[in-house]
């Protein structure tokens, strides 16, 4: 398949914004099942089927095809009889950038750091070096976490945090990520009930 795309409204040179409604080509592979009454309605599906929630390299994660703006002339493959339909459409995207900030959800917690996850993007990691030298690092009853001793918060497994993106590197459609919590408002985000 082949992918080609422009941002609408927004400058893809603009790193302050992580979604971005994208124009997108794809090349479709429809059952002969499918040939007869409201194809497009089933195009549309299979579509959706195909890209939404999947992650490239170039795009990010695709969260949802918005709309289709043009269906090809399909061609009919002579061994198997499926249509090989070219499919211009238009897809709401997440692409994670440097300088970014945003809240994720702590995952694992261990003496190195800790990972967190915000949406689709699993693999964020801030080190104990990307943290304020506030935070100290217990393991309680196997429990394990970073507390502030100044009171600013603990960050365990489930606490929210916010953090910056300081780097982003994509191998095989995978995003990873290294984040920072060493800034002003940065950290664990403690509800008024902890």
């Amino acid at each position: 398949h082949s992918e080609s795309g422009r941002c609408f409204g927004l400058n893809p040179i603009d790193r302050s914004l992580m979604f971005f409604l994208v124009n997108r080509e794809e090349e479709l592979e429809l059952h002969p099942q499918f040939f007869g009454k409201k194809l497009d309605e089933k195009i549309f599906e299979q579509l959706r089927q195909k890209v939404e929630g999947t992650c490239s390299g170039r795009w990010g994660y695709t969260i949802l095809v918005v709309n289709i703006e043009k269906i090809g002339a399909g061609r009919l493959h002579e061994n198997t009889g499926f249509a090989h339909v070219p499919i211009v459409f238009n897809a709401l995207v997440f692409r994670p950038f440097k300088y970014e900030v945003l809240t994720a959800e702590v995952g694992v917690v261990s003496n190195t750091g800790f990972w967190a996850r915000s949406g689709p993007l699993d693999g964020i990691f801030v080190s104990k070096q990307l943290m304020s030298d506030d935070f100290q690092f217990e393991n309680a009853d196997g429990v394990t976490s970073f507390i502030s001793k100044s009171g600013a918060g603990t960050i365990r497994s489930g606490a929210a945090v916010r953090l910056q993106i300081v780097g982003v590197r994509t191998n095989l459609n995978v995003f990873t990520v290294v984040g920072t919590i060493k800034a002003d408002y940065l950290g664990p985000l403690e509800s008024s009930e902890e």
